[in-house]
C-alpha cells in the first residue's frame, strides 16, 4: 500500500503516519490525493495527445533495487573517470619559478632592483641621522641658539615624515616589481607549458599547490622544467609600470 505524507493531527495536508492502518486504496494504487487516471482522447483538432497517467506501484523489492544500483555504480563511473583523468595535467609553478634558468635570471634582476631601492633608502636614512647628530652636537657645544635649535628640530620632524612617505612609496614599488616580474615570466613560459601539456595528451592544466591530492603520473613539472630550459634561458623584464603623463619630480 502507498504511504501518505506524515503531518501533525488536524493538518489537512498531512496523511497517515508510517505503519498506521487505513482504508484500502482504490485499484491502481490511487489515493484520495492522486491525479485522476485519464486519457485526453477528447481533444479537438490540433490538440496534443498528452496523457496524464497515475504511476503504478513498483513490484521490485526496494532493497533489491538499491543493491543492484550499488553494484552497477562502479561500472557507470569507471569510464568517465578514466577519460577525465587522461585529460588532466598538474604542474608546480613555484618549481618552475625557482628551478628554471629563466626563472633564476628574472629573480636576479628582481634582486638587483630591490637592492637598488634598499641602498637609496639607506643613504637617505643615514643623511637624516647625520643631520640629527650635528644638531645635537651644536646644542651640546652651545654653538647654536635656542631658536635655531628648535627650528632645526622642526625641520628634522618634517624630513622624517617625508622619509616615511618615501619608504612606503618604495615598498609599493618593490611589490609591483615582484608582480610584474612573475607576470612576465609566466607569459614567457606559457607557450612552452602548453606544448608540454598537449604532449601529455591533456586538455586541462592545474596548479599543484591548489590540489589536496593527485596521482604522480599527472605531474608534468619535471618535463616542463626541461622544456623551458631548452627554449628559454634569459628574459629581460620591466620592473616598473609605464609612466603616464608628465614625469614625476625627482626626490
Amino acid at each position: 500500500p502507498r504511504r501518505g505524507r506524515a503531518g501533525p493531527p488536524g493538518n489537512p495536508v498531512g496523511g497517515r503516519r508510517s505503519g498506521d492502518a487505513g482504508p484500502p486504496l482504490p485499484p491502481g494504487g490511487q489515493g484520495p490525493d492522486a491525479l485522476p487516471s485519464r486519457a485526453m482522447s477528447d481533444h479537438g483538432p490540433g490538440e496534443s495527445d498528452l496523457k496524464i497517467m497515475t504511476p503504478q506501484p513498483s513490484k521490485v523489492h526496494p532493497m533489491r533495487a538499491i543493491s543492484a544500483l550499488l553494484l552497477a555504480l562502479p561500472l557507470l563511473l569507471a569510464a568517465p573517470l578514466a577519460a577525465t583523468a587522461a585529460e588532466i595535467a598538474v604542474v608546480d609553478t613555484n618549481v618552475l619559478w625557482n628551478d628554471t634558468a629563466v626563472g633564476k635570471d628574472v629573480q636576479a634582476q628582481l634582486k638587483t632592483f630591490q637592492q637598488t631601492v634598499a641602498d637609496d633608502l639607506k643613504t637617505r636614512e643615514d643623511g637624516l641621522q647625520k643631520k640629527a647628530e650635528d644638531l645635537r652636537k651644536k646644542k651640546d657645544e652651545l654653538t647654536i641658539t635656542e631658536a635655531a635649535f628648535n627650528q632645526g628640530v622642526q625641520e628634522l620632524r618634517q624630513d622624517g615624515a617625508q622619509f616615511d612617505r618615501y619608504v612606503q612609496m618604495n615598498s609599493q614599488r618593490v611589490n609591483v616589481a615582484n608582480q610584474l616580474a612573475r607576470q612576465q615570466f609566466y607569459q614567457a613560459i606559457e607557450p612552452i607549458l602548453l606544448k608540454v601539456t598537449k604532449d601529455q595528451k591533456a586538455s586541462v592544466l592545474l596548479e599543484a599547490g591548489q590540489l589536496l591530492h593527485f596521482e604522480p603520473s599527472l605531474d608534468i613539472t619535471k618535463k616542463a622544467v626541461s622544456a623551458i630550459d631548452k627554449s628559454l634561458k634569459t628574459l629581460a623584464v620591466k620592473l616598473e609600470p609605464e609612466k603616464e603623463g608628465p614625469s614625476a619630480p625627482a626626490q
